[in-house]
């Protein structure tokens, strides 16, 4: 027993520390704001629960817990499940009671300051920064929040500050890096700006609001070829960082808008799996809504699972039946499934709700190049390609035009756009070097003195993409100069890769060729007419 004894100092220290805290509790009690009452009538039954669990377990705290920090907790699960579910003004009052509680925790002055900022208060926000700091000086995300604050309101060496503290607690922070980035681009020094955003895009290639930015840096710096590339690609997706607190805060989260944007970000990053989860979960809380049920079905359509994007986009189409988008979506996915009559019909009903759409009349001329239907496929993609707005379109339909020509076997008429899109692309285009090389390997063009130039391209190309469609024309190219046994090498290559990727069974032109390559025989023509270049074939 005598172990336990406590010292004199200790226990002095601890009875001080509790009447610090009873002081506190009760100076607090004569502080604390009412809470504002909570129109709960137009919001989901799942939110709904959470928000008055939220209200009850505070009620109880309140009654039976003399912790002041317990309070505080009671109060910011409240603010948690009121900010999450967009009624700011209780959050706010819940976070103030919470911060007057317990305030040594940071996270209340945080989510004060993102309250702040929401209501369009970037002083107030500022000075809650600045108290969440005062209280960790090396918290991340406050440091962030502040220097991207401190940037909005022209304080720029103090924002600099904020994000070289962050890059030096993690030096791969891609929203430190693009924070620097942005503000060497307001102090005019391109090439700094384009370093840092640079690295950033490379950490974080989803922020797609950052080519903004940069292609601007590569203006001021005179790389114009850079700048158009990049403003392209412009979105509205920012860089993310690491915010602990408002992770913590959007887990509570009931709304189905939630899971949607959880659902894009898991997409973004390839993860088609979950964002399908995520999606399900959203329709669970809102099972009509059209723009998850529209995300929905192209998640699974990016995922393979056409018969069960079908079921989504006929479902959206019930939801908006004269929505033009709606028809278009249906309109690919039975196009993708081989129903070409039934694309037929969708594309249709797009074009009689928004005459002219240049989705519906593409989609019409891709349906006739998978009918076999050349003449009208590449006199339409002739058309579209004439009216079509910016030199990128144009020559993504003059290949079209190009691919319906072979098709029809007007080869020359093929060799002849195909060339002018291969000077145009400076070489560059995979696609139309591999038309180029098939068509020259098939002996449909005049190309004997240019078999050894298509060998070498064929064999680079097969080198940096080792595929089905590779392997396939590396030996085309061996069988047009007698080398069968090469031929047969690179088209077992090229069955074993349809094989492994679960496609051979659609691609019986590639048994054709290797029957033609046993018997010595060159390929008589650049693409079989199983070959997925003219499309899916339409099914019973």
């Amino acid at each position: 027993m005598k172990g336990l004894t406590q010292p004199k100092s200790f226990m002095k220290s601890l009875l001080a520390v509790t009447a610090f805290s009873m002081a506190s509790w009760v100076n607090a009690q004569t502080t604390l704001q009412p809470m504002p009452e909570i129109n709960l009538d137009d919001l989901s039954p799942a939110i709904v629960s959470l928000i008055t669990q939220a209200q009850a377990n505070l009620a109880e705290v309140e009654e039976n817990e003399p912790d002041p920090r317990a309070l505080a907790g009671a109060y910011g699960q409240l603010g948690d499940a009121l900010l999450v579910h967009g009624l700011v003004s209780g959050a706010q009052v819940a976070y103030e009671n919470a911060q007057m509680l317990q305030p040594e925790r940071l996270d209340w002055p945080y989510l004060r300051s993102v309250i702040a900022l929401e209501q369009g208060s970037p002083d107030q926000a500022l000075t809650f920064l600045n108290e969440a700091l005062r209280l960790d000086p090396w918290d991340r995300a406050s440091l962030m929040r502040r220097g991207r604050l401190l940037a909005e309101l022209g304080e720029l060496d103090a924002a600099q500050q904020d994000f070289e503290r962050v890059q030096q607690l993690d030096p791969e922070s891609a929203a430190a890096l693009a924070g620097l980035g942005e503000l060497a681009l307001q102090q005019q020094d391109f090439q700094t700006a384009i370093g840092f955003l640079e690295q950033a895009l490379d950490r974080q290639p989803t922020a797609t609001r950052l080519y903004q930015p940069l292609g601007l840096a590569y203006r001021g710096a005179g790389l114009m070829d850079q700048a158009r590339s990049v403003m392209g690609d412009v979105g509205d997706r920012d860089v993310a960082f690491l915010d602990p607190v408002m992770e913590r805060v959007r887990e509570l989260s009931r709304s189905p808008q939630f899971y949607q944007e959880a659902a894009l970000d898991a997409a973004d990053q390839g993860d088609l799996v979950s964002a399908r989860t995520l999606l399900v979960q959203a329709l669970t809380l809102a099972p009509n809504d059209p723009l998850i049920v529209t995300n929905y079905g192209e998640v699974l359509a990016r995922e393979g699972l056409l018969p069960e994007a079908r079921e989504a986009f006929l479902q959206l189409i019930e939801l908006q039946p004269n929505d033009p988008d709606a028809w278009f979506y249906l309109a690919q996915t039975e196009e993708l499934l081989g129903r070409l009559s039934a694309a037929t019909v969708a594309y249709q009903r797009l074009l009689e709700l928004q005459p002219q759409d240049p989705r519906g009349l593409e989609g019409l001329a891709f349906v006739a190049l998978a009918n076999a239907e050349f003449e009208d496929a590449q006199a339409s993609f002739r058309t579209l390609a004439q009216s079509a707005n910016g030199e990128d379109a144009k020559y993504r339909l003059r290949y079209w035009q190009a691919v319906a020509l072979i098709g029809l076997e007007n080869y020359a008429a093929a060799d002849q756009l195909l060339r002018a899109l291969d000077e145009q692309s400076n070489g560059t285009d995979a696609d139309v070097a591999m038309a180029r090389v098939r068509l020259q390997a098939s002996g449909q063009v005049s190309a004997d003195d240019a078999l050894a130039s298509a060998l070498e391209l064929a064999r680079e190309m097969y080198e940096a993409t080792p595929n089905i469609e590779t392997a396939a024309t590396l030996a085309m190219v061996h069988a047009r100069l007698d080398n069968f046994f090469d031929a047969q090498d690179y088209q077992a290559q090229a069955m074993f890769e349809a094989l492994r990727e679960g496609q051979l069974e659609a691609r019986p032109d590639l048994k054709e060729e290797m029957d033609w390559y046993r018997q010595e025989q060159a390929a008589t023509r650049p693409f079989g007419r199983d070959h997925p270049i003219f499309g899916r074939r339409a099914i019973n």
